[in-house]
């Protein structure tokens, strides 16, 4: 690889580039050998969910979005993505529901945070 993976990814985001493929390439490359990428796992599934979804890969999304939910079970960030999953898999009614619902408990949260 020329670059390591941080540096992949901040360059990736930074120049807003439209290549899915080769983020999953590098995504699955530094999770197979170990993680002294700079980046922690967790970050690499995300940017590996968002491109399998830019590229309609069901599959590897499901992989990464269940990884994602046995870290972080409570977390509406994570719920989110299962609502762009269920988009993805042509389900956006029980999508719309999901959000729904977790815009419920979002705001919810911030009444008793006020």
């Amino acid at each position: 690889m020329s670059q390591d993976f941080k540096t992949f990814l901040t360059n990736y985001k930074k120049h807003k580039l439209e290549r899915p493929d080769a983020l999953i390439r590098r995504c699955l490359e530094t999770l197979s050998q170990g993680n002294g990428s700079g980046v922690d796992d967790n970050s690499i599934h995300d940017a590996l969910f968002h491109a399998a979804c830019e590229v309609g890969d069901a599959k590897l999304a499901k992989t990464s979005l269940d990884l994602l939910k046995k870290v972080f079970p409570d977390s509406i960030r994570v719920g989110i993505l299962g609502g762009r999953y269920l988009e993805l898999c042509g389900e956006y009614e029980k999508a719309l529901s999901l959000y729904t619902e977790l815009l419920s408990k979002d705001v919810c949260a911030l009444v008793r945070v006020m």
